[in-house]
């Protein structure tokens, strides 16, 4: 009886399996698997924002060396991009013909004498000179730091001292009766939020023509020195001051307590220092601590009531709570000082933070003389 056999194998035995005891070998590097080692970890990308769109919203990169066609026809897919390049190109003179609706910070590098107009409305170098020499007629604290202040911002840190300086004028009038000089205040409010013509204002104006400032006079004046892309906010907030002075003034600034002290010194000097705060923001961008403005201003207000004090008495006007005394109203300033310090150390170096250092220093200055004078 003969056996089968079965035929050999036209090809290698397989292998057989390592026995459980062998460590298993190393399996072999597949590139098609896994994707190459890297010495380095790959840099994470950074998030999407209007500087840095999403790679599927990024405008492709030009080549500098592409023929015009092939630029025509990439600016039409994406205008931003030769737009952004076209950007760099622009040459000091071609900066400098920019309009004057252009936002502010485009021009915050210019320290020339070049009067820019806003609107067809333009201010001439005499028309200013006119306004400063007012300015130093009324305060040697505010005429240097407002001098100072470059093209635009120069013309609109005037046109506004002059205008709280002619609303000021009305409130503190020592002949006008109360009633006259809330209804002054009042319509001065409503001529400013109108933006019309000052005809309710000029009326009651020609009324006591006589007893009021050349400053008050001016107001229309110094309204028209702020330049029109940022005049509408200054006039807004102006008005809502002249709105609280006209209830101070009906009131006859009676200040019970330290709350009614708060609400006064907020409505006249922390609104003050609100509206630069916007002329900082409009003209460079320059960001400021709004909530340590308001100690700011009323850190100034209460070194200014300390300093006026006997002045103000001769018209019958006592800015303390009642039957607080001298040291607690110096208390009261010392209360804002450290805010107020945080509040101009943190602007950026420029026009703001030399506009605001003199002020300050001199308020600190002042009160430090009061504290060692009143013991």
């Amino acid at each position: 009886m003969s056996t089968f056999t079965f035929p050999p194998p036209s090809h290698p035995p397989c292998p057989r399996p390592a026995p459980a005891t062998c460590l298993p070998t190393k399996p072999r590097h597949n590139p098609a698997r896994s994707a190459p080692l890297r010495r380095h970890p790959k840099p994470h990308p950074a998030p999407a924002s209007l500087d840095n769109p999403p790679a599927h919203r990024r405008a492709p990169r030009q080549q500098q060396n592409q023929p015009p066609q092939h630029q025509a026809r990439t600016a039409a897919r994406h205008p931003l991009a030769t737009r952004r390049n076209q950007s760099h190109q622009i040459t000091s003179a071609q900066r400098t013909a920019q309009p004057a609706d252009r936002p502010a910070c485009a021009v915050a590098n210019r320290h020339d004498d070049t009067k820019i107009p806003s609107e067809g409305r333009a201010v001439t170098n005499q028309q200013l000179s006119e306004a400063h020499a007012v300015v130093r007629a009324h305060s040697t604290t505010w005429y240097e730091p407002i001098k100072s202040m470059p093209p635009r911002l120069n013309e609109a840190c005037t046109g506004t001292y002059l205008m709280l300086r002619a609303i000021d004028e009305i409130e503190d009038h020592r002949t006008l009766l109360a009633a006259d000089r809330a209804t002054l205040l009042r319509n001065v409010s409503i001529s400013l939020q109108t933006q019309q013509d000052t005809d309710p204002f000029g009326v009651l104006m020609g009324e006591h023509g006589g007893t009021l400032p050349d400053v008050t006079h001016g107001l229309p004046q110094w309204t028209a020195l702020i330049p029109s892309d940022i005049a509408p906010r200054v006039c807004e907030a102006i008005a809502a001051m002249a709105d609280r002075m006209a209830d101070w003034v009906l009131k006859d600034f009676h200040i019970d307590n330290r709350k009614d002290l708060d609400r006064y010194t907020y409505a006249v000097g922390s609104a003050t220092v609100l509206i630069f705060c916007d002329l900082w923001s409009w003209y460079d961008g320059t960001r400021s601590h709004r909530t340590h403005g308001i100690a700011f201003g009323r850190f100034l207000q209460a070194v200014n009531i300390l300093i006026d004090r006997d002045e103000d008495a001769q018209r019958g006007v006592d800015f303390l709570p009642t039957n607080w005394h001298l040291g607690q109203m110096i208390t009261y300033a010392h209360d804002q000082v450290n805010d107020a310090a945080s509040y101009v150390e943190a602007l950026a170096p420029g026009p703001a933070r030399d506009f605001f250092t003199g002020p300050y220093r001199r308020a600190r200055k002042a009160l430090q003389h009061l504290s060692h004078s009143t013991g």
